[in-house]
């Protein structure tokens, strides 16, 4: 029987892991594969976005047979991603909307009455460790493909549903048990083989993944995004004459034609990376990148930093809202020691963004987090504090790093400070307990932060 669902785009697989961008839920409407059951499931209607000022509530269902109609209440929070309905009058449903892979209705099976006849969290569907292994963004685990992509088993006992490394996973109906089924060969689809050769990156299998990606290329080569993943793949394999080559290649290929701008950056950034691999980092300190330890002659890699600059610059101005490119040329002018150059390329790009609220919000942000990776924590913090407010927490990525510079100046009453707010706010929103993580780390740096505190007290004291 073959797989439901056609194939995601090539474009799409290749930056799943980067990608996590949620529209708002619509109504879907099922029907089984035997026209005999439908489905209609609706998203809960007060929520706009995933946000604590939203409310919580949940998605409903009405199933339909033979001209009578149940409607009840699903598990998933807002909407699931994905649902099948079953030839036998049982709803199947995956993962909650904006959550997928978290929680403890990552998969559910209803009854025709709407009861719940399991549920399961995504670690007792493919156990922790391939749950560690499958991509993560900021908001989800893609732990599967999208849309689900499925086929039943022997006598409608179970469903296959395809992972997102292109193995297969057989749910039973019954119960909900699984049983993982390896899928070894995945034929010449571009999309399986960009999917398998993402799995082998995240395995650290990087030779692996680029023979698959070479074919991917070959069979689809007016895909820019398989050349970009190609050269990584070289990039992290300390291949980077492969890199220049096959990227500076696709330069002189895509450069000219209609490509969405963001995939044309990353194609100068990757190029600038083969071009100075270790701009950045002082030559005799290099040794070890990737888990490989490097030999005398790659310590002393000749570094095209001209090159590099200039494969940043056309990046710049292809798209300058777009972070990447500054962090890169940033590197490269500290490595040739053109500091006021860095100060001016920066302040130049967050008055580019004055006139946007989120890019002004974002572009503090990334400022923020490039000072404070080269441990100038004191203009990193004057960059956060440019975003921060004593009543209410807009981004918690930014008031983690600014309790986090706040702690390397022994402010520690405003790392505190700022611990405590999150807390209070992750509190506030916690659902389900779903921020549990999050409100126990910074609990931890409470406790930590206390200790350093009083440390200098004890020593002066004896």
């Amino acid at each position: 029987m073959c797989l439901r669902n056609p194939f995601l785009s090539l474009a799409c697989i290749l930056n799943v892991a980067v990608a996590d961008q949620w529209i708002s839920p619509r109504t879907i409407d099922l029907i089984s594969e035997n026209g005999e059951w439908a489905a209609k499931i609706q998203p809960e209607t007060e929520r706009q976005t995933f946000s604590p000022a939203e409310s919580r509530g949940f998605a409903t269902a009405t199933i339909a047979h033979k001209g009578k109609s149940l409607q009840f209440e699903l598990r998933n929070e807002w909407m699931p991603v994905d649902a099948i309905m079953l030839n036998n009058g049982h709803l199947l449903t995956f993962d909650d909307w904006h959550r997928m892979g978290y929680g403890d209705s990552v998969a559910v099976l209803y009854s025709q009455r709407g009861g719940t006849v399991w549920h399961r969290t995504l670690s007792e569907l493919i156990t922790e460790e391939k749950e560690q292994q499958a991509p993560h963004s900021a908001s989800s685990i893609w732990w599967r493909k999208t849309p689900v992509e499925w086929q039943y088993g022997s006598d409608e006992e179970s469903v296959v549903i395809t992972l997102a490394d292109e193995h297969q996973l057989a749910i039973q109906l019954l119960n909900g048990a699984t049983e993982f089924i390896e899928v070894q060969d995945v034929g010449n689809h571009p999309e399986r083989l960009v999917a398998r050769a993402r799995a082998e990156n995240r395995l650290g299998n990087y030779v692996k993944e680029s023979e698959l990606l070479e074919q991917v290329i070959e069979l689809a080569p007016e895909d820019l995004n398989a050349y970009i993943a190609l050269g990584q793949s070289y990039n992290r394999q300390q291949l980077h004459t492969h890199a220049v080559s096959l990227l500076t290649r696709a330069t002189e290929r895509f450069g000219e034609t209609d490509q969405e701008p963001h995939t044309l950056v990353n194609l100068y950034c990757e190029l600038a990376t083969a071009h100075a691999p270790y701009a950045g980092i002082s030559p005799t300190g290099i040794t070890m990148i990737n888990g490989k330890i490097l030999g005398e002659q790659e310590r002393q890699y000749p570094n095209n930093l001209e090159a590099a600059e200039a494969a940043l610059r056309i990046a710049c101005l292809i798209m300058p809202s777009y972070n990447l490119p500054y962090q890169k040329l940033a590197r490269i002018l500290e490595t040739e020691g053109r500091e006021a150059e860095i100060a001016e390329l920066l302040q130049a790009r967050y008055e580019s963004g004055l006139n946007n609220t989120y890019e002004r919000e974002r572009f503090i942000t990334d400022i923020g987090n490039y000072y404070k990776s080269n441990h100038q924590y004191a203009v990193a913090a004057n960059w956060y504090e440019k975003l921060y407010s004593p009543t209410k927490v807009s981004n918690t990525f930014t008031y983690q790093s600014l309790a986090k510079v706040y702690e390397e100046l022994e402010k520690y009453d405003s790392a505190i400070a700022i611990h405590q707010q999150l807390i209070d706010y992750w509190e506030a929103m916690n659902s389900r307990n779903i921020w549990d993580r999050n409100i126990q780390k910074s609990k931890n740096a409470i406790t930590e932060l206390i200790h350093q505190k009083q440390e200098p007290l004890k020593n002066s004291t004896k």
